[in-house]
């Protein structure tokens, strides 16, 4: 890898475990996007580049081998502003309600593909992203109630200008108050 030139995808695919800190520890300094989109990276790798690269600013990991554990470690990135968490078979309400609550600055969280997600965890997001613009949940279990009321709050803070997708959602009847 070139210290001075771009970061090649390659290299953040961690192909071997051993590799992940000396990796994360090489790019610190520089490295604002990870776009990772391999089953290699693990919770281990998710908490080493939260505590090694704080200036990430966009953070994805659809089709990773994470969880919950390790995306709680991204509270840890102030200046995180896109978060795409797709398909993350064991990510829960409450890493999803810390997150943002404690990355102020987020304003695009792709949720999609996550069945878990639930109605709960959208009233949260709308009443704590405050800069939230866009709000990806297709896919998830959200209700007709959940939506509604997450439209309705983000429509008062927001006028016209947040993008929220919430289309083939599987709530349940039983899932809102």
């Amino acid at each position: 890898m070139d210290s001075n030139g771009p970061l090649e995808e390659e290299t953040l695919m961690m192909q071997g475990k051993g590799r992940d800190l000396a990796v994360v520890k090489a790019c610190s300094a520089v490295l604002t996007h990870l776009p990772a989109g391999s089953p290699q990276v693990t919770d281990q790798s998710v908490k080493a580049f939260a505590e090694h690269c704080p200036e990430l600013q966009y953070v994805g990991f659809m089709g990773c081998s994470v969880t919950s554990k390790g995306v709680i470690h991204l509270t840890k990135l102030r200046n995180l502003s896109s978060l795409d968490l797709r398909h993350i078979t064991e990510l829960d309400n409450e890493t999803v309600m810390e997150i943002v609550k404690r990355c102020k600055n987020l304003s695009s969280l792709n949720l999609c593909l996550n069945w878990i997600i639930n109605d709960r965890c959208v009233e949260v997001i709308a009443k704590e992203g405050q800069n939230l613009k866009e709000l990806y949940l297709v896919s998830c279990k959200i209700t007709d109630y959940g939506r509604m009321k997450s439209d309705m709050q983000y429509l008062t803070r927001h006028l016209n200008s947040v993008t929220m997708n919430c289309c083939w959602c599987h709530g349940a009847d039983g899932d809102h108050p």
